[in-house]
């Protein structure tokens, strides 16, 4: 092997050796962008069947729902920036992938973490994949629970996470119900099931 070609040779692993530490450089960056987060936002349920313009009897949250989305939309634009894992679900008894299943089209989308799901509650849904994308999130320990419905899946998806061990807090401005319940009575059971219960106010300035 003469000169010349010692020297492209040398170019040429030195080119790869340079790609391969950029590359792992991007991989090592990509996985402390995932596990960075320390909290998460879960917004339940916020779908066309439900407050769109596809209702689902018996479950109608039409009425005010322009300003109950607007709510919503604050709150995930607030933690988005203050750096708190933004996580959506969307309800389907049969997990069939339905218009009236996709998220509210008012609804701020921020990203593609979006499960759908076909239990009350979240984890415990039936393909695994929001518990799976959740507990992989290493760092996080505290959830903040907004969307509905106040009494059911919002309820039943804070009960499960109490159960696991986060720290989980419901915004009280920023879920709804068709429940005969009032709002007070259903805070109180949230409390006495070990969920804290504040409003968005006291968490970020919107």
């Amino acid at each position: 092997m003469n000169l010349r070609d010692k020297g492209f040779l040398f170019i040429k692993w030195l080119t790869i050796f340079l790609l391969a530490i950029w590359w792992l450089s991007g991989c090592s960056n990509i996985t402390a962008s995932k596990s960075n987060y320390q909290k998460a936002l879960l917004v339940i349920d916020v779908q066309e069947d439900s407050t769109g313009k596809i209702l689902k009897p018996p479950f109608l949250y039409q009425s005010g729902s322009d300003l109950f989305i607007s709510k919503i939309n604050k709150i995930i634009e607030a933690a988005n920036n203050d750096g708190v894992l933004v996580v959506y679900t969307r309800m389907n008894s049969k997990m069939e992938d339905t218009p009236g299943s996709k998220l509210d089209a008012r609804l701020k989308k921020i990203n593609d973490n979006i499960f759908l799901k076909d239990k009350l509650d979240a984890f415990s849904s039936s393909d695994g994949r929001f518990e799976k994308f959740i507990t992989n999130q290493k760092n996080i320990k505290e959830l903040y629970i907004i969307g509905l419905d106040a009494t059911l899946c919002v309820n039943e998806t804070a009960r499960a996470a109490v159960r696991r061990g986060y720290k989980t807090t419901v915004l009280s401005d920023a879920i709804t119900t068709i429940s005969n319940k009032g709002i007070n009575e259903i805070i109180n059971d949230y409390k006495n099931s070990g969920i804290l219960v504040t409003t968005s106010d006291q968490i970020w300035k919107l």
